[in-house]
């Protein structure tokens, strides 16, 4: 039996790590954890970075989080709400704000203010173009104490959870009636019916929670009534009677996603691991700029900045890293050399992005893509440059060969794009793909290609093999786009197709190029490639045209898309091509292989019945589902196949795996991951980002997979039906056992089942007195030549009748595309009335 072990995911709002997929077009884009194992979940904490000249000068700390800045000053705090565009919305958008200032009332002018809790992960800032204006190792705090604010109160501003919180520590025998708070920047302040405390500026409205009093005695924790005052601007602390003869704590909470309902943009695309276990991970943060107090002029710097963080192996991060410049920046990809450099790969329309010995020093349009080297240290960029003529330029993907050379591929509608060496030197309209080589210093273009015909491309991914051949995969919607050695030589006729395109070593030719698509909207996302060169292509496949073959999975699972996989040839031959998804929504968006090429594939899943084996969570936790599935090589059987969420919605959207198949999962969660012995065990905001490390264990000897379907409609109740079923073997000989068991939901009889053979058998559609479709549950038991065993389970809907029905599995289903199958471990409950368990055959 394959195991894993769940070492840790990190839910890492702190920093505003904050995942989203891809887009489903072609725009811009749960249940208990296994016990079996040590599991580690955790979360990264809140931060309080001191100020070394990245802040304004009032600024003593600050802290960053989903849609938030807080800037700690001698006299209280500064704090930024940042309503950042949402998935769909214009990035050059004005973002809404709201400054909101605390000040401390009547107190002491001038607290002593330190931080506590040194925290191992200092930050660098790379904002600008002027080196004098960066900062490394920059210090940060696990909480920030300001001493004596009155006499005998402290006030400590730290982070529980994720989330921001301000303790007022009033020693005993001291008053808690001095403490008064002014708020500044908001209409009006008002206490509601909870006993919150709400924030309003014009028609929106932060909330802070009913505070929590308590007292720390022999005999634990005890509660002190209490509430807020409101005054005009002015806030106040009623307190209850309590013991003077200890110390009280008045605690207060944020709670930022009142106002604008969270960021939506803060997203994770990019992560990679290193030779040590390290993982590295880049996404969007919001603004890096605040204005403190209203007292020192302050520039916002835009929507967003890029961070980039590196964790151990074990989850604890080792340095945060932000870069950026006046304007928006974004990453959308990274990889890691042989030395541990990070190449981190995205689009600035910052005039002021921060270029070191970059052959294009200048923003050539209205926005480029951009191309960053850092040391493995996070704190030095070895080579950064702009990459772009006059028009729009994003870079979405980037891979580096043994030498160091940069590949870069991404999206322009710049016609003055530079190119070089091209096998496509013409813009053909629309936007087109792009791929660029540079060279390992940075110094120039080694060469440069559009790939696109008249309408829209968009290369999302990039892998380049040892030979210096990149291999390409996108989404095109140009019946002209160029095609060589094609295994689908004509365009789909849907609103897009994916393609594959392979590029010579020297860039002046298309090694194969190739369409895979249908009718609808069809889209490639990621690749990956083994030694040989052979590549392996994921993406989303929008309804049953797209094209299949040699297919674990031949037919389309239903709803708005499924994933798909498909392996090619170095020469372009198509090896294969599977569906992968249930009858709803799903789409793969990243893969990654292993020494052995196992294939290892992440996305989003809304299917209750997509396909699982061997998983860490058996059923799908919410709306929407991350999934994490591993193919054998050829893709011809399941290794294992998981959901990954929480009660909400949740994607996986990177994954990187190492040549021993331990596997770096990245994504976001809108909800409630399932957490297992965490160290911060609460969901902080309205989406959080997820690190995730998995390892294998060790793989049974006989891979068995399994899939039916119904093959036709009854004409009436009580017919039999024939039923397509694949079994797939992967153990010790040629030929071994296949014992099929077929379970009803319902008791089934004997007499239900008819022929069953490895190829296909025969159930009977419900008779009329039910009331709903009968569900079959087939388990294929398989033992090789040396004795080892292997069972995988596929489950059947079989129609009562031509009409589409609602059945009480819930799965939602339409005349025509009735089935589904699932792979499990174990019988599940519901299921009775074995048959035929005797049955023998032969593969």
């Amino acid at each position: 039996m394959l195991t894993k072990r769940l070492v840790f995911v990190l839910l890492v709002s702190a920093i505003a790590l904050l995942a989203g997929p891809r887009g489903a077009g072609c725009e811009e884009p749960g249940k208990a954890a296994s016990s079996d194992s040590a599991t580690f979940w955790s979360r990264l904490p809140l931060r309080f970075e001191t100020n070394q000249g990245q802040l304004d000068p009032g600024a003593l700390f600050v802290a960053r989080g989903p849609g938030y800045t807080l800037a700690l000053t001698r006299q209280g705090a500064a704090l930024r709400l940042v309503d950042l565009p949402r998935r769909g919305m214009a990035a050059e958008a004005t973002p809404r704000e709201l400054d909101v200032d605390l000040r401390l009332v009547g107190g002491n002018a001038a607290p002593q203010v330190t931080g506590e809790g040194p925290a191992a992960a200092p930050a660098n800032y790379f904002v600008g173009r002027d080196p004098n204006h960066w900062r490394r190792g920059v210090p940060t705090y696990d909480s920030v104490r300001y001493s004596a604010v009155y006499p005998g109160v402290d006030l400590i501003f730290h982070g529980r959870h994720g989330r921001l919180e301000y303790d007022f520590v009033v020693a005993p025998g001291a008053d808690p009636g001095q403490i008064e708070l002014g708020v500044t920047g908001a209409d009006r302040l008002t206490v509601d019916a909870g006993g919150n405390l709400v924030i309003s500026s014009g028609d929106r409205s932060l909330v802070q929670p009913k505070p929590v009093l308590y007292q720390e005695g022999a005999g634990g924790r005890a509660e002190v009534a209490g509430g807020y005052q409101v005054a005009g601007d002015r806030v106040r602390f009623a307190v209850a009677a309590y013991d003077r003869s200890l110390p009280l704590v008045i605690d207060p909470v944020f709670t930022f996603a009142s106002y604008f309902g969270g960021a939506d943009l803060e997203e994770l695309f990019g992560i990679a691991h290193d030779a040590q276990g390290n993982i590295w991970a880049t996404g969007l943060t919001g603004s890096l700029n605040l204005p403190v107090a209203h007292a020192v002029e302050g520039t916002y710097g835009g929507l967003g900045d890029t961070f980039v963080i590196k964790l151990d192996k074990n989850g604890t991060m080792l340095f945060a890293t932000y870069l950026g410049g006046r304007d928006f920046e974004q990453s959308w990809g990274m990889t890691l050399d042989n030395a541990g450099n990070a190449y981190i790969v995205g689009n600035t329309k910052s005039d002021d992005f921060p270029v070191v010995g970059g052959f294009q020093t200048s923003l050539r349009g209205e926005r480029d893509a951009y191309v960053v080297k850092l040391d493995p240290s996070g704190s030095r960029i070895l080579y950064s440059t702009y990459l772009g003529g006059g028009g729009l330029d994003w870079g979405y993907a980037v891979d580096v060969d043994a030498k160091g050379a940069i590949y870069v591929a991404g999206e322009t509608s710049s016609s003055d794009f530079p190119v070089r060496s091209a096998a496509q030197a013409t813009y053909k309209g629309g936007e087109d793909a792009f791929v660029t080589k540079i060279a390992p210093d940075g110094s120039g273009i080694v060469y440069s290609t559009f790939i696109g015909g008249g309408n829209h491309e968009r290369a999302w991914g990039v892998k380049v093999d040892a030979q210096g051949r990149a291999y390409v995969v996108g989404a095109t919607a140009s019946p002209n786009f160029p095609t060589k050695n094609a295994f689908q030589k004509r365009y789909g006729g849907g609103m897009s197709d994916a393609f594959m395109t392979l590029i010579s070593g020297d860039g002046r030719s298309f090694l194969y190029s190739t369409f895979a698509g249908g009718t609808s909207t069809d889209q490639g996302f990621a690749v990956a490639i083994d030694g040989k060169g052979n590549a392996r292509y994921v993406g989303l496949a929008g309804n049953a045209t797209f094209p299949v073959r040699q297919a674990l999975q031949p037919f389309y699972g239903g709803g708005n898309g499924d994933g798909f996989v498909i392996g090619l040839t170095t020469t372009g031959g198509l090896q294969f091509s599977t569906f992968l998804g249930g009858g709803l929504a799903d789409a793969a968006f990243s893969v990654s292989l292993d020494a052995k090429a196992n294939i290892y594939v992440t996305g989003q899943t809304e299917s209750p019945n997509f396909p699982l084996r061997s998983a860490l969570q058996t059923s799908l936790g919410g709306l929407r589902d991350g999934f994490l599935t591993k193919l054998r090589p050829d893709g011809k059987a399941f290794l294992f196949s998981t959901f990954f969420g929480g009660d909400a919605i949740d994607e996986g959207t990177v994954i990187d795996v190492d040549p021993n198949g331990v596997i770096y999962l990245g994504g976001f969660s809108d909800g409630n991951l399932p957490l297992v012995h965490p160290q911060q065990a609460v969901y902080g905001g309205k989406r959080d980002g997820f690190v995730a490390r998995i390892e294998n264990g060790s793989t049974q000897a006989v891979a068995v997979s399994c899939a039916a379907a119904v093959r036709q409609l009854p004409s009436s109740a009580g017919d039999l039906l024939d039923v397509g079923l694949s079994v797939q073997v992967d153990g010790d000989g040629t030929a071994p056992e296949i014992a099929l068991r077929v379970f009803g939901d319902d008791g089934a009889s004997a007499y239900d089942v008819e022929r069953p053979q490895a190829g296909g058998l025969q159930l009977r559609a419900e008779r009329s007195s039910s009331e709903s479709d009968r569900v079959y549950l087939i388990v294929a038991t398989a033992r090789d030549r040396a004795g080892n065993r292997g069972t995988a389970t596929c489950s059947v809907v079989v129609p009562r009748s031509a009409e589409p029905r609602d059945v009480a599995s819930a799965f939602a289903r339409a005349a025509g595309a009735e089935s589904f199958f699932e792979l499990h471990q174990a019988l599940p409950a519901g299921f009775a009335g074995l048959d035929r368990p005797d049955f023998q055959g032969r593969q």
